[in-house]
């Protein structure tokens, strides 16, 4: 019988606190660092393609002005209320409080709120001066205000060009989501080696505090659907 995967994942939470008892579970930390750089890997490829595609694909066949604000009016509403809900569970349910840190000194709040708020600002942040370099750096507000302007172009040249750059995104696309299902896939093993190494830095009183974040996030996400 074949175990689904959140189920899976839920077995890798227990197997990954019982192993982390054991003083050579230290060898399985790769796993879950292996794991988070192989998303990393996928993930700038993943928004970029998704985003050409879909737009080269509807921009020729709609009114991609009232496409654009219907699609701004409806990320920033459900934005909103995402981030409405989430104010809400975290301050009703708080569950940084089932834990504190030993080592807080190494935690630089200010270092990473030094931002400009200003909307100008956030406006030259968003258009970049060069996408390569977006896209090396993994700026993701960027990289799709790039891909929405590179996806749209797309339908504007001549039609001989449109169909080979056309046909080059389409499968470089597919490549990239038949990747990314490759390492969905392993999943468990990447949170198996992950949970090993939360408990090896904080000790295994992170886990009740993991359990309340996750149940915290579950609530949250089945609210907003």
């Amino acid at each position: 019988m074949k175990i689904k995967p959140h189920y899976q994942i839920l077995l890798a939470i227990f197997l990954g606190f019982l192993v982390s008892n054991i003083d050579a579970s230290s060898i399985f930390i790769p796993l879950g660092e292996i794991f988070i750089r192989l998303l990393k890997m996928v993930i700038v490829p993943l928004v970029f393609t998704s985003i050409v595609v879909g737009i080269s694909s509807v921009a020729s066949t709609v009114n991609i002005g009232r496409l654009g604000s219907k699609t701004i009016l409806y990320y920033f509403s459900t934005s909103l209320i995402a981030i409405l809900i989430g104010l809400f569970l975290a301050n009703s349910v708080q569950p940084g409080t089932y834990f504190s840190l030993e080592n807080s000194s190494a935690i630089q709040p200010k270092e990473l709120l030094e931002t400009s708020a200003s909307f100008k600002d956030l406006i030259f942040r968003i258009i970049p001066t060069n996408p390569i370099s977006s896209l090396a750096n993994g700026d993701m507000l960027s990289i799709i205000f790039f891909a929405l302007f590179f996806g749209y172009s797309m339908t504007r040249i001549r039609d001989e060009y449109k169909v080979k750059l056309n046909s080059f995104m389409i499968a470089l696309n597919e490549s990239i989501m038949y990747l990314t299902n490759l390492i969905i896939k392993i999943t468990p093993i990447g949170v198996f080696g992950l949970i090993i190494k939360a408990v090896h830095s904080s000790s295994s009183n992170i886990i009740p505090s993991i359990g309340v974040y996750m149940l915290t996030i579950l609530s949250g996400l089945l609210f907003h659907l």
